[in-house]
């Protein structure tokens, strides 16, 4: 009597064999159940013994990611991990999604949300962020990076009104717009007083001086931040020009140099008043206009003695050029 296998039609003398033949080539082949439909599945289970078999293999199997094992109590084993690992990551993949949904309606929100600026206990509001304006001279400094240092550095005596640049008159920092010089004649300028919340004017003269000096020791604080990554040749430049900054400090009185510093940053504070007016909008002046405030300025007797010895002067070189551009206003306002 002959044993024939059902599937390649191979015959074999007993049944022992035909058995081992379908135990080794056939039944590996099919472990795979979900490559089969349950009529095919059970058509060969009922005409071979040998597919019984195929519950067995389908049980070592993980429900969980699919991955087979040759006995069952290994397949166990792993489910028990692969089942606290897969509802982790369940959790993991629903906080995201949630996430995202959140991020998404901001973003929306935020794009349909009207631009508007308005004032909020003495703080600016600007595009629904409020500003809060720091004292002139607390800029932070540490948001300066490497490259824009480098730059500063770069123009070596004229660095402290780069460096001015970058912190007060930057488009991305309105919480250092503190002043600006709304007429370049005038003797005074524009500030912002974080004590009062209000728009005061100031003498240029120490105000740009005062704001120079503290510049000056930003200096030296940047380069011993960032030393280690210049070269020898730029370390030498800017330590010279740190020191010619100092004696300019120091000998700043009559310094023409210090004149000229002077005379640049506030070209570059006029300049840039529309900026800084852009982020006051709203504040309240302490003096409307600056003919208003000049006209309260030249009450002062000091003032007009200073305005009278200069008209009595020979020539105007004898007086600074701040008294002389506040004389020359000064005759604008009374005449």
């Amino acid at each position: 009597m002959e044993y024939k296998c059902n599937i390649c039609v191979k015959l074999y003398k007993s049944y022992q064999s035909l058995w081992n033949h379908n135990n080794k080539y056939h039944i590996p082949f099919i472990s795979n159940l979900s490559a089969l439909s349950a009529s095919e599945i059970n058509n060969l289970s009922a005409n071979n013994q040998h597919f019984i078999k195929l519950e067995e293999i389908n049980k070592c199997i993980c429900k969980y990611c699919s991955k087979e094992y040759k006995h069952i109590q290994s397949r166990w084993r792993h489910e028990q991990k692969c089942k606290n690992q897969n509802s982790q990551l369940t959790v993991n993949v629903q906080i995201l999604e949630k996430k995202i949904e959140e991020l998404s309606n901001k973003i929306e929100t935020h794009q349909k949300a009207p631009i508007t600026k308005n004032t909020n206990n003495g703080n600016i509001i600007n595009n629904n962020q409020k500003i809060v304006i720091n004292k002139t001279g607390s800029e932070n400094i540490d948001s300066l990076t490497y490259n824009e240092v480098s730059i500063i550095f770069d123009n070596e005596i004229t660095s402290v009104i780069k460096l001015i640049e970058h912190l007060n008159f930057n488009e991305r920092k309105p919480e250092n717009h503190s002043f600006c010089s709304t007429a370049l004649e005038s003797p005074y300028l524009s500030f912002y007083n974080t004590e009062t919340n209000t728009i005061n004017k100031e003498r240029k003269k120490y105000f740009y001086e005062d704001i120079i000096c503290k510049h000056i020791a930003n200096h030296e604080i940047l380069y011993s931040k960032f030393k280690h990554k210049f070269n020898l040749t730029k370390r030498k430049q800017i330590e010279d020009n740190i020191y010619n900054l100092k004696q300019i400090r120091d000998n700043s009185y009559n310094n023409k140099i210090m004149h000229e510093i002077i005379r640049k940053l506030n070209l570059v504070s006029y300049n840039n008043r529309e900026l800084i007016q852009d982020t006051w909008n709203g504040k309240t002046y302490e003096n409307e206009s600056d003919e208003e405030f000049m006209k309260i300025i030249l009450d002062d007797p000091d003032i007009k003695e200073s305005i009278n010895k200069s008209d009595n002067s020979e020539s105007s070189d004898d007086s600074s050029s701040e008294d002389y551009s506040l004389k020359k206003r000064y005759h604008h306002v009374t005449n």
